[in-house]
């Protein structure tokens, strides 16, 4: 067959979306369940080769052709745990030549919400399907028991593989939709969110099969297939439906090993859940794309990944061990990619890479990997990248080269790299570029122990020397890695300038200043903070921004010296020896307490100025003020305290006095005294939200007679 016949009889079907809007009935374990068809019809013809797609559903007899109009599924059908609906979907050769075709069902498109126990979830975790071929007719239970023991959830993609119909012939298969029994709330949507909502697609593919009979034999069409080749017997890929097919073909089975693909156009994705090529480890067996890969200088954009686990990217795993090492992707640009859900393996464009890369680019690429519940706690969370999170065996000098990653932002355990997040021995990345990335290792999230975090501009982990990483650049790089080294130690005394940022102290901190300025910019005080001065006259200026300071919970060690400033139950705690000069500012900063911290009836204040007290300045400016159990800012002067100065503007006290058994709990509560103390107060612009438990005034600061708003 020559390549030219092959091109004029290969056809391809039009993709066809079916739009399945889902949500649960909030408060109940209901879930609502409607549909409607987005796409244009699915007609696949040219000359006698015409194939028409057909549904019936449970209790009808007539068949529909499918149309932009079609409801395939009931209109607003009320679905529970047990809800079942059943639809046939008939495939009709109405052509005189007879075909192969391939029918997949995958999700298209999908917005997730949290349910009433507060869990982000997707309504495709909890609702299942499976196919039986041939028209079936069921009852609930049948139809659950025809599938059940080999459904799916109804996030993953389903495929016939090649089937076969002469002309005028038809093929059936039925599909049976259900809600598990076992469901309960976490599949019900909080009210104070959007429904959750699904994108359902279907896919029909069609080519020409060997059938027919010329006057030499039947063998004519034996080489027509879904994608065409070039005269160099490279596969081409020329839009949407082919790159969807490449991937279902791949995912089946069949991975082209010695074969080149190419790209000859551009790829909008928008719109669709994509299932990665290759999809990694299935049950122990490795599924795999093991050709090369050629972009041709085109792009695919818009690529959105949700499937859980690992292997995510436009490929998933592209090659395996060290027998095949043909493995090439190049040329190759993939643009505004999100991918969420996964655990590890992961990229930009490929996961997990045996192989060789060259001349590929990303732009807009946001990734976030959370390590994976296991039988003994979690794991992963680990090997992503801008371009690809595992590269490299060990010993056949893969490489990396002429790739760059731009607007790239990565959230891993560990193992994280603007290119590449882990790569093996022999392994070579040169004349790469990362412009605009932003990494940040996340070891609180599902936390299974203090890892090195391995993260890196350019390669995340190096398994082990040699290898060769070169004649890279970067530019605009943020690594906010708290694992590399304790912030500070838990009690310290400052005596010159200090800056800290991104990074998170997990037990409570207690500075005592004597000297210096302290600048601390997006950290987390996970069990609060203490700033106390023994010494008069000390000058400098301690600034916090868009920091968050949680209530201590009561642990602490407090003897950290004699004059230990240790107090349970607080925020940030200020005791300043009178005669201090120093200046603070609080920007954008969130003062809170932990979801599960318990109140006990002693004082708690989300910020407390005490001791002899005084300063150049304390001002607040945009700050958040929540969940305190008495006072949100609580303030005492000793009797010799020589001057007050405080600034409370732009701020939003959303909650205070939390603790039922206190009722004299103020947004801003200040005792000060009498005689030559000297007092300026700027209390303005704010707002106030819940007192909660509190008889007491908003503002309340006794001995002082100016104003405030």
């Amino acid at each position: 067959m020559t390549n030219k016949k092959n091109t004029r009889r290969a056809l391809l079907a039009s993709l066809m979306a079916l739009l399945l809007c889902f949500s649960s009935l909030m408060g109940t374990t209901y879930a609502w369940f409607t549909d409607s068809v987005t796409s244009a019809n699915n007609v696949i013809q040219s000359g006698n080769l015409d194939v028409e797609l057909y549904y019936q559903v449970e209790g009808q007899t007539d068949w529909t052709k499918v149309t932009a109009e079609t409801n395939i599924f009931k209109e607003n059908a009320l679905w529970e745990p047990g809800h079942t609906e059943v639809v046939k979907l008939k495939v009709v050769n109405e052509g005189t030549l007879a075909l192969k075709y391939q029918l997949g069902v995958k999700v298209a498109n999908e917005i997730g919400s949290v349910n009433a126990e507060g869990n982000p979830f997707k309504v495709s975790d909890f609702i299942k399907y499976g196919v039986v071929e041939g028209e079936k007719t069921f009852t609930r239970d049948t139809a659950i028991a025809a599938v059940d023991a080999t459904a799916k959830k109804l996030n993953e993609a389903y495929n016939t593989g090649t089937q076969t119909l002469s002309p005028k012939a038809e093929s059936i298969v039925t599909m049976v939709v259900y809600m598990p029994t076992t469901v309960g709330n976490e599949a019900n949507y909080d009210k104070n969110y959007p429904a959750p909502v699904i994108n359902l697609g279907l896919s029909l593919y069609a080519t020409q099969m060997a059938n027919e009979e010329d006057s030499f034999d039947k063998t004519y069409d034996t080489e027509a297939t879904f994608l065409n080749r070039d005269a160099e017997g490279a596969w081409l890929i020329n839009n949407i439906d082919e790159l969807y097919y490449f991937a279902a073909n791949v995912n089946s089975g069949n991975d082209y090993y010695g074969e080149t693909v190419k790209l000859t156009a551009d790829i909008d994705l928008a719109g669709y859940i994509w299932t990665p090529i290759g999809l990694g480890d299935v049950d122990g067996e490795w599924i795999g794309f093991n050709g090369s890969f050629d972009g041709q200088n085109h792009t695919v954009s818009n690529l959105k990944v949700t499937k859980s686990g690992g292997w995510n990217g436009l490929f998933g795993l592209v090659g395996r061990g060290t027998s095949r090492t043909t493995e090439v992707i190049s040329n190759l640009t993939v643009k505004n990619v999100t991918i969420e859900g996964t655990n590890r393996m992961t990229g930009g464009i490929v996961g997990q890479m045996y192989g060789n890369i060259e001349n590929c680019h990303v732009e807009n690429v946001t990734i976030s990997a959370i390590p994976n519940a296991t039988a003994t706690g979690y794991d992963n969370g680990d090997k992503i990248g801008g371009i690809v999170g595992w590269h490299g065996d060990n010993g056949n000098n893969h490489y990396i080269k002429n790739c760059t990653a731009t607007n790239v932002t990565l959230k891993a355990y560990r193992d994280v790299g603007g290119i590449t997040g882990y790569i093996g021995s022999s392994s070579i990345v040169e004349n790469c570029e990362v412009d605009t990335v932003s990494i940040t290792v996340d070891q609180e999230t599902n936390h299974y122990g203090a890892k090195d975090a391995n993260a890196g501009a350019i390669v995340g982990r190096i398994y082990k020397e040699p290898v060769t990483v070169q004649n890279n650049t970067e530019v605009n790089v943020t690594i906010v890695d708290p694992t590399q080294a304790k912030p500070w130690e838990d009690h310290f005394v400052a005596t010159e300038d200090i800056t800290r940022e991104n990074m998170i102290a997990k037990d409570y901190v207690e500075i005592c200043h004597n000297g210096g300025n302290l600048t601390f910019n997006n950290v987390t005080f996970k069990n609060g903070l203490t700033i106390y001065t023994n010494n008069v006259n000390n000058t400098g200026t301690i600034t916090l921004k868009n920091c968050t300071i949680y209530l201590n919970n009561g642990s602490g060690d407090p003897d950290y010296t004699s004059n230990t400033q240790y107090k349970s139950g607080y925020g940030l705690n200020l005791n300043l020896a009178n005669g201090s000069d120093l200046t603070f500012v609080f920007e954008n900063c969130t003062f809170t307490a932990a979801a599960d911290y318990a109140y006990n009836g002693s004082n708690s204040y989300n910020v407390y100025i005490g001791g002899g007290y005084s300063a150049e300045s304390i001002t607040f400016t945009g700050c958040t003020f929540e969940n305190s159990g008495k006072h949100a800012i609580g303030c005492s002067a000793e009797g010799d305290s020589q001057y007050y100065a405080l600034t409370v503007t732009g701020c939003n006290f959303k909650s205070w006095n939390n603790d039922p058994t206190i009722t004299n709990g103020a947004a801003i509560r200040g005792n000060l005294p009498y005689g030559s103390f000297a007092a300026s107060i700027n209390i303005s612009g704010n707002t106030y939200g819940d007192n909660n438990n509190s008889t007491q005034k908003t503002v309340a600061i006794d001995s002082w007679t100016g104003s405030w708003n």
